[in-house]
């Protein structure tokens, strides 16, 4: 009898663990499915990096006047040499990730870290292989960093003026072709700064 119930114990283990063997693996897969796709690096990681590697591509993904502004971040200026600027809280990045190849080695920038691992996360779903997120952001940055240029000195960044090389506050642009009325040689209405009615900051900014 007891030769029996020492029988019966172990079938019945042998038979729990074939039950409970699938869903162990099936929580393995759950897992393994829930890490990051994406690699984590230093500030300090992220420099040689870039050092080592001219074709990978860095993305800033802070808002505009971050990434330019010369007193946007406590720690320093502007953005890291090269960097692109892909906004991800105003959207400008989910809209136009398809700018990469998939197969590109992309590092993604932000402030702190944060919008940054959202964003490496992003493309990694939607099937990038090679993505890199810095840790602690701009505020671990200790490299060369660049401010955004601002030729004509009207207070808004070339990247972002309609007609970067002649001042133009109010940003005109009556026929809607992106170019500023002061550089439309066939403008909405005339253009230039001697039509005030097309362009009324002419003469206001600095040199």
């Amino acid at each position: 009898m007891k030769h029996k119930n020492i029988i019966c114990t172990l079938l019945g283990s042998l038979v729990s663990l074939f039950v409970v063997f699938p869903v162990f693996c099936q929580d393995l897969n759950l897992l393994a499915s829930d890490q990051q796709a994406f690699n984590d690096l230093t500030a300090t990681e992220a420099s040689a990096m870039i050092d080592a590697n001219p074709s990978l591509i860095i993305i800033d993904v802070r808002e505009e006047t971050e990434y330019c502004d010369d007193t946007a971040d406590v720690d320093g200026p502007g953005h890291i040499s090269g960097a692109l600027n892909y906004p991800w809280n105003s959207g400008v990045l989910q809209s136009s990730y398809n700018d990469f190849h998939a197969d590109a080695q992309i590092l993604f920038v932000c402030r702190s870290g944060n919008r940054s691992s959202q964003a490496a996360e992003f493309l990694c779903l939607n099937g990038y292989t090679q993505i890199y997120n810095m840790l602690g952001g701009m505020n671990a940055w200790e490299g060369n960093r660049s401010a955004c240029p601002d030729i004509d000195n009207d207070g808004i960044f070339d990247i972002a003026d309609n007609c970067p090389n002649i001042c133009n506050l109010n940003q005109l642009d009556a026929d809607g072709d992106g170019l500023g009325d002061v550089c439309d040689e066939i403008p909405g209405c005339g253009g230039g700064c001697g039509q005030p009615v097309c362009e009324q900051s002419c003469g206001i900014c600095g040199g």
